[in-house]
């Protein structure tokens, strides 16, 4: 469980007597885990802290009593001394890693581990005062624009064990699912019974330092986050989660399975105030990692909470991502829905791209068939399930495609191309571009043969065409 200090001068091994050391943590952003390319070596990990002070606005893990009943049972900690009170700064600091995306396989065992700009960006922090704060409140303050607009909650909703996947700090035989987190901003959170905004006393959460701000700085909480009105019954990890916060935004929460039952969550939401690019309190990034993932995508990025612009357009689209750690038959389907998905007969509709498929999710879950890995150019979450046929592309004689020195090439007078995805005959995505923005534009990685190819072509007003090519 992730904790914070309420009290002052709080030793960290009087929250848990029962806990042996060994089992008592704090995360260190810039840590060097010793692992590695060369030029790419991997920060942030855990470090033991098995006694001294708790930091007023730092957050720890601690492991549950040994000898706790397995059954399902609440456990107290009590925290005794001077109430923390006013205006507290807990440092924050993030790493110089900028070198992108890439995957890494450092251990024996065979894990492809996937390492992000983001990950010596991560601050473990907790709510110091004795009673709740509110998380939009904390996210606004004038003080905490160095960091992402939102907050992200540990909720072990998995159980450890053999098949989730190793961390990228190092190589175990049990692991926790690194998606097991529950997002929180204002779109709402990133599953509809998980966090009612309240960040409860003595509750550490992480928060994700920008790469705008400086190496070392500092959140701020003041008592202005603070009421009396606000729940303080929220903790986790609890075995009763309060229900969604109850505002009147319009809330998709989809789910995915995996062929053995397990799940994870990601929430696409129509708001006041969210547009369609990429906004700091509204969209949250994905916690990333290796284990079983569900999130949406604006421009190739990841993220666990994805907001969109209102009024609400039928015509949107939404690309879905996924990352698959179990081969067989997986399900997309329907958590929860809010809002007009609700309260009126819109549908709701996957396409899937490598089958030709557009399904009704809210008919019933679509289920398909997948190896491991990442999927980011397959599914995208629609609301109409007009498709065009091959006809449709001679309606737009200002659009062409054609070979220039030798490379598959579309050009556009009608407006501007905003992506290009090409399939062979059997529906394989062969190439995908979906930043493009011009008028013109050659595929590099594919030369014309002797070949049958499929175009679906994007332009920027979301007019949608296909164009079938024999070479």
């Amino acid at each position: 469980m992730y904790w914070s200090s309420p009290v002052t001068s709080f030793n960290i091994q009087n929250v848990s007597p029962g806990t042996p050391n060994g089992y008592k943590y704090e995360w260190l952003p810039t840590l060097y885990q010793g692992v590695g390319p060369p030029g790419n070596m991997v920060f942030g990990e855990w470090q033991g802290y098995n006694t001294g002070p708790m930091a007023i606005g730092k957050g720890y893990i601690i492991k549950g009593p040994t000898g706790h009943t397995a059954t399902p049972s609440n456990y107290t900690a009590t925290f005794s001394g001077t109430p923390n009170n006013g205006t507290i700064t807990q440092p924050i600091e993030r790493g110089t890693h900028n070198t992108g995306t890439y995957t890494y396989q450092p251990y024996t065992s065979g894990d492809i581990l996937t390492i992000t700009n983001d990950d010596d960006n991560w601050n473990l922090i907790g709510n110091p005062y004795p009673s709740a704060i509110n998380a939009i409140d904390f996210l606004t303050h004038t003080n905490n624009g160095n960091i992402s607009g939102s907050v992200y909650l540990w909720t072990h909703g998995t159980n450890i064990g053999i098949g989730n996947t190793d961390p990228f700090y190092d190589d175990y035989l049990y692991n926790y699912n690194v998606a097991d987190y529950v997002a929180y901003n204002s779109s709402g959170s990133s599953t509809p019974s998980g966090f009612n905004g309240n960040i409860g006393a003595g509750q550490g959460y992480f928060v994700l330092m920008t790469d705008a701000a400086t190496t070392n700085e500092t959140v701020t909480f003041d008592n202005t986050m603070r009421s009396s009105a606000y729940a303080n019954d929220q903790f986790y990890r609890t075995s009763n989660p309060s229900d969604m916060d109850g505002s009147a935004a319009n809330r998709i929460w989809l789910d995915f399975v995996t062929p053995s039952g397990q799940t994870n969550t990601t929430l696409v939401a129509y708001v006041d105030g969210a547009t369609n690019d990429e906004d700091r309190m509204f969209d949250a990034p994905t916690t990333n990692g290796n284990g079983l993932d569900l999130y949406s995508l604006i421009n190739e990025e990841t993220y666990l909470i994805q907001g969109r612009q209102l009024p609400f357009d039928v015509n949107d689209q939404v690309p879905i991502g996924l990352n698959i750690t179990e081969s067989g038959i997986q399900t997309l389907a329907i958590n929860t829905l809010q809002g007009l998905f609700n309260d009126s007969n819109q549908d709701i509709f996957i396409e899937d791209l490598l089958n030709d498929t557009t399904h009704n999710i809210k008919e019933s879950p679509y289920a398909f068939t997948s190896e491991l890995g990442f999927i980011n150019d397959r599914f995208i979450l629609r609301f109409n399930n007009t498709t065009l046929g091959l006809d449709d592309f001679d309606t737009l004689s200002g659009i062409f495609v054609f070979e220039d020195n030798d490379k598959l090439t579309v050009k556009s007078d009608y407006g501007t191309i905003a992506s290009i995805d090409v399939y062979d005959v059997l529906g394989r995505v062969l190439y995908f571009n979906k930043t493009i923005n011009a008028n013109q534009f050659s595929i590099e990685s594919i030369s014309p043969s002797n070949a049958t190819l499929l175009l679906k072509i994007k332009l920027a007003d979301d007019k949608q065409k296909i164009a079938k090519i024999i070479f």
